[in-house]
């Protein structure tokens, strides 16, 4: 299924740095400094769709969460290169947010597609990159980004996506939670500690992360040690980015 694996690997490719948005996450006491926090906006995920499986080849549904101000994306895409839309060859990832202060419908919307994308591997990278603390400057009652950081080489179009190459998932051939094939630097990881570590990789707050490792104790039976050792600590470092300490 090579026309497969080609798809996955244009899909999680770095995307150019003018696609790239960023906002202010955590700041230091003085307002001087922020974490800079990356990620892809939506027009740049609809032009990887549209070239990487073509326009009419993906599409995108939504419902309102229950009971909540938020939405539900569910996208999804054909694998099959003929266009005839064979049985088994359409794979969909859900994921959802809440509605946003300005725009609120649109905003939310709009969210929960872009985490609906990173489930199959668009701008996934962005969570690999450690924390980056940036100068501030005021604007109107709170405070952007003086300029945007420069990403690493392997962040940028052409890069493997990975600061270390010996350690990947690879996103071709089935769907990215499929186990990675085997190499001589990497071990073949289970689905269910693939799973998790999705679920790490990509929370945005602490009660995410939270809910990201719900059941793992269940998991762990499926798990061997090194696949929960290395969870373990994928969960710290994300955990840090999220909590990490104002100097």
């Amino acid at each position: 299924m090579s026309e497969f694996k080609e798809i996955f690997e244009k899909l999680a490719a770095p995307f150019p740095p003018e696609d790239i948005q960023w906002r202010v996450g955590s700041t230091t006491k003085d307002k001087t400094k922020g974490l800079a926090l990356p990620y892809v906006n939506a027009r740049a995920i609809m032009e990887r769709l549209d070239s990487a499986v073509g326009p009419a080849m993906w599409w995108d549904e939504y419902r309102p969460v229950e009971r909540s101000k938020g939405w539900i994306c569910r996208l999804t895409i054909q694998l099959d290169p003929a266009g005839g839309h064979v049985l088994g060859l359409e794979r969909s990832r859900e994921d959802g947010a809440d509605e946003t202060d300005i725009e609120p419908t649109k905003g939310g919307i709009s969210d929960a597609f872009k985490r609906a994308a990173v489930k199959f591997g668009m701008g996934r990278y962005l969570y690999r990159l450690p924390a980056i603390w940036a100068p501030l400057r005021p604007a109107g009652k709170s405070y952007v980004l003086k300029s945007y950081p420069t990403l690493p080489a392997w962040a940028l179009p052409g890069g493997s996506g990975w600061p270390d190459s010996s350690i990947r998932s690879d996103p071709g051939g089935e769907p990215p939670d499929a186990s990675p094939p085997e190499s001589e630097a990497q071990p073949s990881w289970s689905p269910a500690m693939l799973k998790v570590q999705d679920r790490i990789w990509t929370a945005s707050s602490m009660l995410e992360l939270a809910k990201a490792v719900e059941g793992m104790d269940t998991l762990r039976l499926e798990m061997t040690e090194q696949e929960t050792a290395r969870l373990r600590k994928e969960y710290t470092r994300r955990k840090k980015e999220l909590t990490v300490e104002v100097q």
